[in-house]
């Protein structure tokens, strides 16, 4: 039996993706053992390391794996926050009307994060209406906790309409997920998204894109605003959202696809990098990590973000 024990020291953004591709790997060195991933001791967790977590450990049990999660955890307050954040299963919005919804919105308008949700990802009208019910739940949430300028909260609520929308459009899964963590003190917010689909590399090769041929070349060319869609949406997308982002608002920006991933932020020159230590670590999907600053940063202007 192998036990990994998750460290509680990650706040900081970087500490939390390092801490997930810890786990991760770990993991991926042993999938023929029974594996339980201990929160037990943990004080605090950052919303990306656990949604990182709930995704692993569901793709894993998914595959056969003997792996389990371990939430009996011995500080009250972080047991309370799992519950209530639907760490485990996490919170199906199908699952609500729209009055629901809105009483979701009152339990959660005194606290500092909003649940775990797992969303549908298809074109069906139905789930379209659920995307769009969420989405305005996640608006009027930040919002009210907030009071974001109106810049930001424009930049803000495009940055999440877009990441919502590329899994649509992109993932071929029928589930997406996305997890938020609010830091007002710090003038920060954290939003992690990520799904199960084909990943950046696969939604390239659906549309026969052959010289698009490795996670590394996928994801630059997401940068590069190089879309499956053709060259009537070039410019937007993820190129638009980490411009946006890193540039404009002095934020964050992490996405892995595959075996590549790239952490941009400002100061740093961009690079993408591979996981050439464990071969066997591979995102099945799309995982995408924001810190984004919630104070006014000057000059800043969101029409000249998108034009």
């Amino acid at each position: 039996m192998l036990v990994v024990t998750v460290s509680s020291d990650n706040f900081e953004f970087g500490l939390s993706i390092r801490e997930l591709l810890r786990i991760w790997g770990k993991i991926i060195e042993h999938k023929e053992d029974e594996i339980i991933i201990d929160l037990s001791h943990c004080r605090f967790c950052n919303c990306c390391l656990l949604l990182g977590l709930h995704l692993l450990h569901k793709n894993l049990s998914q595959e056969g794996c003997r792996i389990s999660l371990n939430t009996d955890c011995i500080h009250p307050a972080f047991a309370s926050y799992l519950v209530l954040t639907s760490f485990t299963e996490g919170l199906n919005p199908n699952h609500f009307s729209s009055e629901q919804m809105d009483q979701l919105l009152l339990h959660y308008q005194n606290r500092t994060y909003l649940p775990l949700l797992d969303f549908p990802a298809t074109e069906l009208l139905a789930d379209s209406q659920i995307r769009d019910r969420l989405l305005s739940f996640l608006s009027q949430s930040i919002q009210n906790k907030l009071h974001l300028d109106p810049q930001i909260f424009i930049a803000v609520s495009y940055l999440i309409t877009e990441a919502v929308n590329n899994i649509k459009d992109h993932a071929r899964t029928p589930r997406g997920y996305l997890f938020t963590q609010f830091y007002p003190r710090k003038g920060l917010m954290d939003i992690c998204f990520a799904d199960l689909g084909v990943s950046l590399l696969g939604s390239y090769q659906a549309v026969e894109r052959t010289d698009v041929n490795s996670p590394v070349i996928a994801m630059q060319s997401a940068l590069n605003g190089d879309s499956t869609k053709g060259e009537l949406h070039r410019g937007f997308g993820i190129r638009t959202s980490r411009e946006m982002l890193v540039h404009g608002l002095g934020g964050r920006y992490f996405m892995m696809s595959g075996n590549a991933f790239l952490d941009s932020r400002p100061g740093v020159k961009d690079k993408i990098n591979v996981f050439p230590e464990r071969p066997g670590i591979q995102w099945d999907g799309t995982y995408l990590a924001l810190r984004i600053p919630i104070q006014t940063k000057p000059g800043f202007d969101y029409i000249k973000c998108v034009e």
